[in-house]
Order: C-alpha cells, then sequence, then structure tokens
C-alpha cells in the first residue's frame, strides 16, 4: 500500500474472500467522512485566502466607491437647493435622496448623514427606522403565520441574526413541548421496549468509543514515559487523541490506530457485526453532521445574502479570477461614480436621473419580489 493511502480507514479481505454488508457499509461510510473531512479543510483553506483578498483588494475599493456615493448624495442636496429644478421635480429629488441615504445608515453606520436623511423625510431617522422595522416584523409575522409557525409576540424580526435565534428559540421550545408531550402520553409496552433498545444502543455506542479511545490512551499516555523526547512526541499524539475523543470522532480514533500501528487494515476484517453496527451507526451520524457544518461554511449564517463562498470560491480553483471579476467591476463602478459626481451639477442630468428613478419604482410598484 503506497504512503498516501496507508492510513485510510477500510475492510480489506484475503483475495477471493467477498465483504458482508456491514463490511461494505463500514467502508462507504469510512470513505465519505474522509472526502468530507477533506472537503471541510479545502473550504477553510480557500475561504481564508478569499478573505485575506477581499480585506486587500476589495474593501478599500468599497470604502472608496461609498464615499463616492456620499459625494454625489451632497451634491445633489445642492442640486435640490440651488431652485434649478421644479417643484415636483425636487420631490421626488427628495424622495431619491432618502432612498440613497438610509441604506448608508442603516446597513453601514454613517450617522453623520442622518441630518441628510431627516432634512428630506421630515421625521427623525431612529424614528422612521423603527417605523420600518415594525412594519417589516409585521409582515415577517404574517409569512410565519401562514406557515403554521406562531413565533413570540416579542420576537424581533428587524435583525436577521436576532431573528435567526428567536426562531431557533422558538423550535427549541416546540420540541421540548413535544418531548414532553410524548413522556406524559402513557407507553405501550412495545413502545417502552423500543426506547430501552434505543438506551441500550446509545451506551454500546458509548462504550465503543471509549474502548477505542482507551486502547490508544494506555499507549500514548505520556505521565509514565520517561524519555524526554519520547514524552514530547506521545504529548502531541494525545492530544490528538483527547480531541477525537471529546468530539465523537470515531473515525479520527480508528486512523490514529492505523497511523501508530496498534492495527492494521486485516484487524479490521475481525471486527464482529454487532461491533461493525456500532461503528456504522456512529460513522453516518458522523456524515450527518459534517455535511451539515460544511453546508453552513459554504453558504453561510445569513440566509439573504449570498455567503462569502459563493460570490468567490465557486469553484475554488477561480478565486483569482473571480476577485480579478470584483476588482475590475469596482474600478468601472468608481470612474462612473467620479464623472457622475461632476455630471450632478448639470440640472439637466439630475432631472434624467430623476427620470430614471421614477420608471424603477412603476416597475417595483408593479412587481415588488422583481430584482
Amino acid at each position: 500500500m503506497d504512503k498516501e493511502n496507508q492510513h485510510i480507514i477500510a475492510i480489506q479481505t484475503k483475495e477471493g474472500k467477498q465483504l458482508s454488508k456491514l463490511q461494505k457499509q463500514f467502508n462507504n461510510y469510512s470513505q465519505k467522512v474522509d472526502r468530507l473531512k477533506q472537503a471541510l479543510t479545502s473550504t477553510q483553506t480557500v475561504l481564508e485566502k478569499a478573505q485575506q483578498k477581499v480585506n486587500q483588494l476589495l474593501l478599500p475599493l468599497e470604502k472608496q466607491k461609498i464615499e463616492l456615493k456620499i459625494q454625489s448624495l451632497w451634491a445633489l442636496d445642492k442640486v435640490h437647493d440651488s431652485g434649478a429644478l421644479k417643484k415636483r421635480d425636487n420631490e421626488t429629488l427628495a424622495e431619491f435622496i432618502v432612498t440613497q441615504v438610509y441604506p448608508l445608515i442603516a446597513d453601514l453606520g454613517y450617522e453623520d448623514l442622518k441630518p441628510l436623511f431627516e432634512k428630506y423625510e421630515g421625521q427623525s431617522f431612529d424614528e422612521y427606522n423603527q417605523q420600518a422595522n415594525e412594519e417589516t416584523g409585521g409582515m415577517m409575522k404574517e409569512m410565519f403565520a401562514n406557515m403554521g409557525i406562531d413565533m413570540d409576540e416579542d420576537a424581533d424580526f428587524s435583525d436577521v441574526n436576532t431573528f435567526k435565534e428567536a426562531y431557533e428559540r422558538k423550535v427549541e421550545q416546540e420540541a421540548a413541548k413535544e418531548e414532553e408531550r410524548k413522556a406524559n402520553k402513557k407507553k405501550t409496552a412495545k413502545q417502552i421496549a423500543k426506547e430501552e433498545k434505543i438506551r441500550q444502543e446509545a451506551q454500546n455506542i458509548t462504550k465503543t468509543v471509549r474502548s477505542v479511545y482507551m486502547q490508544l490512551v494506555k499507549e500514548f499516555h505520556p505521565d509514565r514515559e520517561p524519555d524526554a523526547l519520547e514524552k514530547e512526541r506521545k504529548t502531541l499524539i494525545m492530544q490528538r487523541i483527547t480531541q477525537a475523543y471529546e468530539n465523537d470522532d470515531l473515525f479520527e480514533l480508528l486512523r490514529l490506530q492505523l497511523e501508530y500501528k496498534q492495527k492494521d487494515h486485516g484487524d479490521f476484517e475481525l471486527l464482529p457485526d454487532e461491533q461493525l453496527k456500532y461503528y456504522n451507526k456512529l460513522l453516518k451520524e458522523q456524515i450527518d453532521e459534517l455535511e451539515a457544518e460544511l453546508y453552513s461554511l459554504q453558504m453561510g449564517d445569513n440566509p439573504f445574502a449570498p455567503s462569502l463562498y459563493s460570490q468567490l470560491c465557486m469553484p475554488p480553483e477561480r478565486l483569482d479570477a473571480n476577485v480579478k471579476r470584483e476588482v475590475n467591476a469596482l474600478k468601472k463602478y468608481i470612474k462612473q461614480l467620479k464623472e457622475e459626481v461632476q455630471t450632478l451639477q448639470d440640472p439637466v442630468y439630475v432631472r434624467e436621473l430623476l427620470k430614471a428613478f421614477k420608471q424603477e419604482q412603476k416597475r417595483m410598484a408593479r412587481n415588488p419580489f422583481s430584482f
């Protein structure tokens, strides 16, 4: 067996002997865990590289873009006060300024723009923002009610993360109520037997993991090692063993046994079916957890915004090209903004801008869910 594959966990039989169903399942699960672990590592690596490139290349351009947008808003403010536009155009311009300045304050924290917002909205930003959040919260609550999910009255829908926490609490509460309902319901003999079987299986699975862990501990615990260099080596190995055990990572514990020659691949062939069942159950649970972790890493925590991975790392080998594309797009947009700041002094151009704004408003009114 080559060095690259010597620590891959697999049951290997003697030539001509067929693997049993449980043995095939063990091999399939082991291979899938290994692939998922590699995918997690590569995803974490490419995300770290992507974040570095965002910080170095994209964020400075984003800051420049925002500064130019702010300059354009103050330029429009001067046009509004100059008297060069008709009353109706000035009203539309006031509405346009409000729509542009609001996200700069609400999302990006440019509080020095509040006076500009309040000048054209006619009320304080904080009052307006509270009303907007209440309206959004009402729509969200109604949407979830239509889905059969009654959120708590005090649930905050104005912030994605706060809402997510409230939703998760609600799900946990409902799950706890259901568990309590089941616990209080009189159980049949069949249900009691099933629960006892599940409890016994859980105990056996815990014993299975601990058994592998203790085999490793007996050999690699450093406390009784007299040689200083060997003690240091065993300490590092023991850290890996402990981490795997604390994470219920059976796959890693078995791989450590292979790596440090406690077992070879032939030993796995001798595993009894009962033990293989527990191994397979643990590996399947680990697959589910790794798949969920990988999905979260790639898709991000905010369901309403594209993740860093989906924006720049799909596929991972296109990271540099994707970043270059974003950089070029930002530079092009910044160039347009610089030209626009100059042309905004011309009332004719501002009227054309407002005409396009009104047309977009009409389109959104006809189809509010189109972007």
